[in-house]
């Protein structure tokens, strides 16, 4: 059975398309991003930023 930590992981990717529908896009920065994303369990800042960037770059966000 898995724990409640692993049936509610979402990925960087997920975070971020959440943390744009919940938030107006304006009001959102790389800092804001950033925190939002550890808060929900991304690993690391770095990692953070690297999905950031992968998304922006593909014209995701």
């Amino acid at each position: 059975m898995k724990s409640p930590e692993e049936k509610q992981s979402i990925s960087p990717e997920g975070i971020f398309f959440n943390a744009f529908d919940y938030f107006q896009a304006r009001e959102l920065d790389i800092g804001s991003l950033t925190r939002i994303a550890l808060a929900a369990g991304c690993p690391n800042e770095e990692t953070a930023h690297r999905v950031l960037a992968s998304m922006t770059e593909k014209g995701l966000l």
